[in-house]
C-alpha cells in the first residue's frame, strides 16, 4: 500500500471505516496517531470493536442493545475495570452488588420493602444514632429478641406501656418518688398485684380496700386500727397466742365493750379489775361449789348500795357470817 499523502480520503469518519467486508475491519486501523478528531455521528457495524486508548464521548451516548444484566459478566455494557460517575445514576431495573457499597451521603430506599441480608448469620451493624420512630408494621405480631437470644439493658426515659411482661431475673426501680396514695410512687400499677413468694416494704403500707390474708401475719411493730371494727369470719379468734405474758387492752379508751349482744363471753383466767365493776344483767353467778366475792386484802365490802331490797343466800342451805354483823336497820 502507497504511503497517504496530505489530501483527503474521506468526508468523515463514517466513510472512513466504512467497509465491504463482511466481518468488518480485519486490521487495526488508528484514524488520527496525535492531536484531536470530532466526528459528528460514528457507527460501527461490526460485531466488536476495541479501543486501546482513550475514548472520549462529549456528547450522549445511547446503547441500543436490551441485553439483560444477570451478572456482572453479561449485559448490554460490561465493563472489566472500574467505573467513575461524576454526576448521578439511574438505574431502571435491580441493583446487584457483589462487594462493599459505600455510600458517602444519605441513603434513601423507598421502596416497599428493605431487606437486609438472607440469613441469620448476616450482620447490620449501626454505628450512627436513629433519629426517627421505630413501628412495626403489623400490630402485635414481630418479636425484639428471643429466649434464646436476649437483648442486655433497656434504657428508657419516659413511659413504657407494655401489655403483659415476663421477668426472669432481679428488677431494681431506681427512682425514689415517694407514694402517698395509690396513684403516686416509683412504680404504680393500674391493675392487681400477684405475689408469689416474700414481700417487704421499707416504708408505711396504705390499703384503700379491703386486705384479706390466708396465710398466718407476724408483726414486728404496732399494728394501727383506724377503722371501727376488727372482725373475723372464722368460728373461733385467738387474739395472742400462749407466748404474750401481758395484754393491754383498749388503752386509753373510755368504754370497752366485750362480746356480743347475746351469747357468753369466757374469762379463762382471772380477772384483775382496777376501777369499778359495773354488771347490766341481773345475776352474777359461778359454776364453783365455792364463790368469794373479795380475797383478803379488802378491809370493807359494800352490797346492795341504793338497793332497798337485799336478799343474801339461797331459798334453802345455811348462809354464815364469819365476822361481826352490824344491822343498821330492822332485822327481820
Amino acid at each position: 500500500m502507497a504511503d497517504l499523502t496530505t489530501r483527503s480520503i474521506a468526508s468523515s469518519y463514517k466513510e472512513l471505516l466504512k467497509t465491504a467486508a463482511a466481518d468488518g475491519l480485519t486490521t487495526t486501523l488508528t484514524i488520527v496517531e496525535d492531536g484531536d478528531a470530532t466526528a459528528s455521528s460514528l457507527q460501527l457495524a461490526t460485531n466488536a470493536a476495541r479501543l486501546t486508548g482513550t475514548l472520549q464521548v462529549d456528547g450522549i451516548t445511547t446503547l441500543a442493545n436490551v441485553t439483560e444484566s444477570s451478572d456482572k459478566d453479561t449485559g448490554s455494557l460490561v465493563v472489566e475495570g472500574g467505573v467513575g460517575v461524576e454526576k448521578n445514576l439511574n438505574v431502571g431495573g435491580n441493583l446487584n452488588v457483589i462487594g462493599n457499597a459505600v455510600i458517602q451521603g444519605t441513603l434513601t430506599a423507598n421502596g416497599g420493602t428493605l431487606t437486609l441480608g438472607d440469613t441469620e448469620t448476616d450482620n447490620v451493624v449501626f454505628n450512627a444514632d436513629v433519629n426517627s420512630h421505630i413501628l412495626p408494621n403489623t400490630d402485635n405480631t414481630y418479636d425484639l429478641g428471643s429466649a434464646a437470644k436476649s437483648w442486655r439493658n433497656l434504657h428508657v426515659d419516659s413511659t413504657a406501656t407494655i401489655n403483659n411482661v415476663t421477668i426472669t431475673g432481679s428488677q431494681t426501680i431506681s427512682a425514689t418518688t415517694q407514694s402517698t396514695d395509690k396513684d403516686t410512687g416509683a412504680l404504680v400499677i393500674e391493675g392487681g398485684l400477684g405475689v408469689e413468694k416474700n414481700t417487704n416494704i421499707g416504708g408505711n403500707l396504705g390499703v384503700t380496700g379491703t386486705t384479706s390474708l390466708t396465710g398466718d401475719t407476724t408483726i414486728t411493730g404496732d399494728l394501727a386500727v383506724n377503722g371501727g371494727d376488727l372482725t373475723t369470719s372464722a368460728a373461733t379468734f385467738n387474739l395472742l397466742n400462749a407466748t404474750a405474758t401481758t395484754v393491754n387492752f383498749a388503752g386509753a379508751g373510755t368504754l370497752v365493750e366485750i362480746g356480743a349482744a347475746t351469747g357468753t363471753t369466757n374469762i379463762n383466767n382471772n380477772l384483775d379489775v382496777d376501777g369499778d365493776l359495773n354488771i347490766d344483767g341481773g345475776d352474777l353467778t359461778v359454776s364453783t361449789t365455792t364463790f368469794n366475792l373479795a380475797n383478803t386484802t379488802a378491809t370493807t365490802l359494800n352490797i346492795g348500795g341504793a338497793a332497798t331490797a337485799l336478799e343474801i343466800g339461797a331459798a334453802t342451805g345455811t348462809t354464815n357470817v364469819n365476822n361481826n354483823l352490824d344491822v343498821d336497820g330492822d332485822v327481820n
